[in-house]
């Protein structure tokens, strides 16, 4: 960790979990059966509509993109297609159709169909308390010819007044919680799928799901809960024992509060002193603390004398 952003890493870790509800626990631990493993079938490039002839005056079906069309032909009963644009190709993504949808009564997804599709199907987890759909991180498998997606898992981040580091939305709402915790990463894996098979008339040949953080707990719960969605799972720094997660983030809070609280000008005393005690414990003094765990640091011994009031 970086010398001198250990304060403020100090102060925004608290800040951004002390409105979490430990609510959240238990909506985010326990597993499901699983089910039955999922078929896949080769799969080749999107259903073309029928080129006008030369003599004949084109109407109007003719002329519009199998993806705008997309629209007014995919239906399923609880899902609502909102929009379905064909984006032209970038300098780091290719040509693609961008269908955007709701999963009654509140999940957002976006599902991105290249033209020159590999046959495989990629989806990407969220941060933090999720609330948006990802669309940078689905541009990593789009440019690989990847049919894409992603989920916003129910709520909208922007309503909350901290954003993605926010969880106002769970508040008294155990829908809104299994939804975040599961459920809509599941239903728009299922719902991506059938979009992907309408649109190209083949199922995924192959499907994967990539995440890190909020995104890599998302990964396990999939393999745990729903192993059939997904034939590979990426995960990075899951955030496991989410009700340990939770209370640290209190604990930490309340440390920092009332009469337990650091000033701000002291933390830097405090960094001082914890960088001098434990920096050339890797054999290297260079600003890093190579393993936080191995730091024997003591406030009642190493902290300089009377720099701090006991609480």
């Amino acid at each position: 960790m970086k010398r001198e952003r250990l304060p403020a890493f100090i102060v925004s870790a608290c800040l951004a979990l002390v409105l979490t509800t430990l609510l959240f626990a238990g909506a985010c631990s326990e597993p499901e059966s699983p089910t039955t493993t999922q078929e896949t079938q080769i799969t080749t490039t999107p259903q073309e509509t029928k080129e006008p002839s030369e003599t004949a005056t084109p109407s109007p079906e003719a002329t519009t993109s199998p993806c705008e069309e997309f629209i007014n032909t995919f239906e399923k009963e609880g899902v609502s297609i909102t929009s379905a644009t064909l984006i032209a190709a970038t300098s780091s993504v290719p040509e693609h159709c961008e269908v955007r949808g709701i999963i009654v009564p509140n999940t957002r997804f976006a599902v991105e169909l290249p033209t020159d599709w590999n046959g495989r199907f990629y989806m990407v987890g969220n941060g933090v308390f999720a609330g948006n759909i990802e669309y940078a991180a689905m541009q990593a498998g789009l440019s690989m010819g990847y049919a894409t997606a992603s989920t916003d898992t129910g709520h909208d981040s922007t309503l909350d007044p901290l954003g993605p580091l926010g969880a106002t939305f769970a508040y008294n709402n155990p829908e809104a919680e299994i939804d975040y915790c599961f459920r809509a990463v599941h239903q728009t894996a299922v719902m991506a799928k059938e979009i992907i098979e309408a649109y190209y008339g083949n199922q995924p040949s192959y499907s994967y799901f990539v995440g890190c953080s909020t995104g890599g707990r998302q990964g396990l719960m999939e393999a745990q809960r729903y192993p059939q969605d997904f034939d590979g799972i990426v995960v990075g720094a899951p955030v496991l024992d989410f009700t340990g997660t939770m209370i640290w983030g209190i604990w930490n809070a309340l440390a920092l509060s009332d009469n337990g609280s650091i000033p701000i000008d002291k933390l830097k005393i405090l960094a001082d002193a914890i960088y001098e005690k434990c920096d050339g414990e890797d054999g290297l003094v260079d600003g890093l603390i190579n393993n936080p765990l191995d730091c024997t640091f003591d406030p009642a011994t190493d902290l300089p004398p009377d720099s701090f009031t006991p609480a």
